[in-house]
């Protein structure tokens, strides 16, 4: 999730521009600012072109440094390529130039998370909230943060007393902020996907499952949703439920890592490690980072085993 403009989509309005477009205007018009930032979120959203959209967000911000918008912009960039630190700085410039902007603090949030700055993160969702009180974006952000601190309450190493009401406590603000974000905007997909989460961490997989049959019917084309159900049924051990949700989101899109991850585990499941180690070594060409390597050669090392039986 990320607000590339202003909150209220990609460019405020329906964009039928292409880059093509864009590049007659500059040509016409070469020290129009805007222009270079508005090709480059087409490269960043529609072309997945990063490096073209740093060179237009780098020439917007030359020729116009007092822009918030486009350090907002290019700090969704950065943090794209998962170069937090920059990206932070680029969301604080921008806060800097106008501390107004709901959907910066959300994305800055969202930086401060993926570099597991979770109480930063939290100040940016409640800044957000307090600044747009009408937009679900805040609401979901923030819940997903009570949901992580309220996990790691219930988590079998830290769970005591203490910990069990905290951590149902932190659930019940989860869902009090995704019930608020319903009320904003009821056909969001990615609210019933953040609840059926929630669910998993209190283990309530049939609630879980309910909520992301809600998100897939709602949008019924994305991958993701499909592996994260298929996963729950791996866990009820509901195996042929699993392998269908899984296949599924493959054929939506052939190049879902997290798929191929939760169906190696299902073949694994199911004493299939030839299959295991055939999805587990598409992850590590997908995502050569995904540290996988451990459990490629642990499926081996169970393959040779049962070979021998």
């Amino acid at each position: 999730m990320h607000k590339v403009v202003n909150g209220q989509g990609l460019q405020g309005k329906l964009n039928m521009k292409t880059i093509e477009d864009y590049n007659l205007e500059i040509q016409q018009n070469p020290d129009n600012d805007d222009l270079y930032r508005l090709r480059g979120i087409e490269y960043l959203e529609h072309e997945n072109n990063t490096d073209r959209a740093f060179i237009d967000f780098n020439k917007a911000i030359e020729l116009n440094p007092n822009n918030a918008i486009v350090y907002n912009n290019r700090g969704i960039a950065f943090k794209i390529i998962c170069d937090y630190d920059n990206a932070i700085k680029d969301f604080n410039k921008s806060i800097q130039l106008d501390p107004n902007l709901a959907h910066v603090y959300i994305n800055r949030g969202l930086a401060y998370t993926k570099k597991d700055e979770r109480n930063n993160a939290l100040a940016d969702f409640n800044k957000a909230i307090q600044l747009a009180p009408n937009d679900e974006d805040g609401f979901i952000c923030r819940a997903d943060i009570y949901s992580y601190f309220a996990s790691i309450c219930l988590s079998d190493e830290k769970l005591n007393e203490e910990n069990l009401i905290r951590g149902n406590e932190l659930l019940d603000s989860a869902f009090s902020d995704l019930n608020q974000a319903i009320q904003i905007e009821p056909n969001n997909p990615n609210i019933y996907i953040n609840i059926g989460r929630t669910y998993i961490i209190k283990k309530d997989y049939d609630k879980a499952i309910d909520y992301f049959n809600k998100a897939i019917k709602i949008d019924p084309m994305n991958a993701y949703t499909y592996n994260e159900r298929g996963d729950i049924h791996r866990r009820k051990k509901n195996f042929e439920h699993a392998l269908a949700d899984c296949n599924q989101s493959l054929q939506l899109d052939p190049n879902c890592v997290p798929t191929y991850f939760t169906r190696g585990l299902l073949y694994s499941d199911l004493g299939d490690y030839a299959k295991t180690i055939e999805d587990f070594e598409i992850v590590l060409r997908l995502n050569p980072y995904s540290g996988i390597e451990g459990l490629i050669e642990k499926a081996k090392k169970w393959l040779k085993e049962d070979k021998t039986l």
